[in-house]
């Protein structure tokens, strides 16, 4: 997920044995590694070996590329380098903001000088870093902050970047309310008057399609601020990211007709940045006695975190647009008779809601004359239903 883990500290601190601990290897990126890609270890003045700091910039450069190639993928990534300069968070900070990223900082610095620099001496010869170029980093370290916006964490506050499971056992019932694409009509059948005792859970595709787009998102606004909405993002938020950020998006069905609809509409584009912030990922919650994780396009397993899950395979779903089957029997096999998932997306074989033992797809086509599908949960169960959208054109073949 949309999360960034900068490791701040000096070369001996213990980020390596941090990364280690926590089995974060894979999803690490270190600038010293980048730098033995670059080049071997060279000798340095007194015959010891060492990692050659030459061809800094090009080395930077990669690195960023790095990066920034798993932010666009919206995967969890830890960066390790020692972050002693403003001007080094400044830059992954910016990369953060751009592709809608979490930033924290793991902060090492409280580790006593002399104990780095003991520790510094005990690594292997080639990871040996001269001491004044530590002393240096500390005095940096006391001289330059952390931005403002990047959350700062101890190294024993790790897990608190985890998605939390939430408690919505107090709700009388639980209602997930799959892809509306722009069918205000099918959605105001159903959800005539909100009700505070229910928890609502809209699965993400909000707009597009649909020939009703002005009013969903009114509607929507109107009751997202409730605390009992809760609003997933799915693959076509991004074209509303983008208009109220100024930009043009890549789907030729938002910029032909979405975008022109909410123009005249006169929207503020402030309110839908908002809204924007307000969407969540995915929602892990358990309601009594069933655990439940939804999500726009369906996963095949749930990890020991949903962190760990690339946003890309939470929005966009696991395999091909076809899979959608082989995930949720997949998820069937791979987690525990009472752990469910929900989500919606796609469909190409037009299944049943109830698409396996313990997966509900919510993708009803509901923008081309389908149904608008809703899955509700109380202390009973499960309970399907369907709402027959009569309002539409074919927009798209």
């Amino acid at each position: 997920m949309r999360t960034l883990l900068m490791l701040r500290g000096a070369p001996g601190c213990g980020k390596s044995t941090f990364v280690r601990e926590h089995q974060l290897e894979p999803y690490t990126i270190s600038s010293d590694t980048v730098r033995l890609l670059y080049r071997a270890p060279v000798l340095d003045l007194n015959g010891r070996r060492s990692i050659s700091q030459a061809s800094g910039s090009i080395v930077w450069h990669t690195l960023y590329e790095m990066i920034e190639h798993r932010l666009a993928k919206g995967d969890f990534t830890v960066v390790d380098a020692t972050f002693s300069r403003t001007t080094e968070m400044r830059r992954l900070k910016r990369l953060a903001d751009q592709y809608r990223y979490r930033s924290y900082l793991v902060d090492f610095t409280d580790v006593p000088l002399d104990e780095c620099l003991r520790r510094n001496s005990q690594r292997d010869d080639y990871r040996i870093v001269p001491e004044e170029v530590i002393r240096g980093m500390y005095q940096r370290f006391a001289e330059e902050p952390v931005l403002q916006g990047i959350k700062v964490l101890n190294p024993s506050e790790f897990e608190s970047v985890f998605v939390q499971k939430v408690d919505l056992s107090h709700y009388r019932k639980i209602v997930h309310i799959g892809d509306i694409h722009g069918c205000y009509s099918a959605l105001r059948e159903y959800l005539r008057e909100p009700d505070k005792n229910c928890c609502y859970i809209f699965t993400g595709d909000f707009l597009d399609r649909g020939i009703e787009n002005v009013k969903v998102l009114r509607y929507l606004l109107e009751i997202c601020r409730s605390p009992n909405v809760i609003l997933v993002e799915g693959n076509h938020e991004k074209h509303l990211y983008d208009y109220c950020h100024g930009q043009k998006s890549r789907s030729r069905v938002f910029e032909t007709i979405t975008r022109p609809e909410l123009n005249a509409a006169g929207f503020d584009k402030w309110e839908i940045k908002k809204f924007c912030r307000r969407l969540t990922e995915c929602l892990w919650y358990q309601y009594q006695g069933r655990e439940v994780f939804v999500c726009h396009g369906g996963i095949s397993a749930l990890p020991y975190n949903p962190v760990f899950i690339s946003s890309e395979q939470i929005i966009k779903g696991i395999g091909t647009y076809e899979d959608y089957l082989r995930t949720a029997y997949s998820w069937d096999r791979n987690t525990s008779d009472n752990c469910y998932q929900i989500f919606g997306h796609r469909n190409t074989e037009k299944s049943p809601m109830h698409v396996s033992k313990r997966c509900f797809c919510l993708e009803g086509e509901v923008e081309n004359g389908g149904c608008l599908r809703i899955a509700e949960l109380d202390s009973s169960g499960f309970h399907e239903v369907e709402i027959q959208n009569c309002v539409f054109k074919k927009l798209y073949s």
